[in-house]
């Protein structure tokens, strides 16, 4: 078998700016290609003007969801901020930079496991009184493959590991959207990317950093096939460094040297 990290994400956009807007059964459909194995969710608010809202405006967005025989987990809507605890009241970095925007997903034990061309369906709503401008919601997993169905290199047990941090891309916020950014791997070694980071800077300036925090993301690999069905928050996978926690990727992506991943890149929601 092989196990393929996968992250499955629904937009929500209240474009028309209605106040306790909801929406009941909305589908997110699955591939068809492989089962999906869901073992996380996370939830990003944003206000009208597209600015991520921390977690005192999560409690101001309910939802519930299905297992893939179309049971929902929760008997009622519940607050997303029970679900995805979404925290923004960290202290300083060092030197006083910009506090880390913690961005995480909440486990879900037992795993959900969803059959190939099966759906997720959601419902959701904002309270009476509340108007929110869009929200995310990621299901984070992974897609099980038979084995020689799908790009999947391993690593060789003859071959020697060292711990490897030399990889990095710089791209400017004002370009957005980019598509078809490149991660090169060199020619000397294979690569296994296990987690990462990320921050930014002004460009008049080296301070204040980390403060563009409405970036998505949508990674492809070597063959063009995608790890995500649409963009998700940057600092979903590349945790922001300036609170020293890397975004993890579960399982590991292996890419042998001189071969690339994809990185399409745009502005959220």
């Amino acid at each position: 078998m092989i196990e393929r990290p996968q992250w499955n994400v629904y937009e929500f956009d209240n474009t028309t700016a209605a106040a306790a807007y909801a929406q009941a059964g909305v589908e997110i459909p699955l591939d068809t290609d492989a089962p999906f194995r869901c073992f996380g969710i996370a939830i990003y608010i944003f206000n009208s003007s597209n600015v991520p809202l921390g977690s005192q405006d999560n409690l101001n967005f309910t939802l519930r969801f299905t297992r893939s025989d179309r049971a929902y987990l929760q008997r009622h809507l519940i607050a997303a901020q029970q679900l995805n605890p979404y925290d923004t009241q960290a202290v300083d970095g060092a030197g006083g930079q910009t506090a880390p925007f913690y961005s995480y997903f909440s486990p879900i034990v037992p795993n959900l496991f969803f059959p190939a061309s099966g759906s997720i369906m959601i419902d959701f709503a904002e309270p009476v009184g509340v108007t929110l401008g869009a929200a995310l919601i990621v299901f984070c997993g992974t897609k099980l493959y038979g084995d020689g169905s799908i790009w999947a290199p391993t690593r060789d047990p003859r071959k020697p590991s060292r711990p490897y941090f030399g990889y990095s891309i710089q791209f400017n916020a004002a370009n957005l959207p980019i598509l078809n950014q490149v991660l090169q791997i060199s020619p000397d070694a294979d690569f296994a990317w296990q987690y990462g980071a990320q921050t930014d800077q002004p460009l008049t300036g080296f301070s204040p950093v980390g403060v563009q925090r409405n970036i998505g993301i949508r990674i492809r690999d070597w063959t063009g096939k995608s790890y995500m069905n649409g963009y998700i928050p940057l600092d979903l996978i590349f945790g922001f460094n300036n609170s020293q926690t890397p975004g993890l990727v579960y399982p590991e992506i292996y890419i042998p040297k001189n071969q690339v991943l994809f990185m399409d890149l745009k502005e959220l929601p």
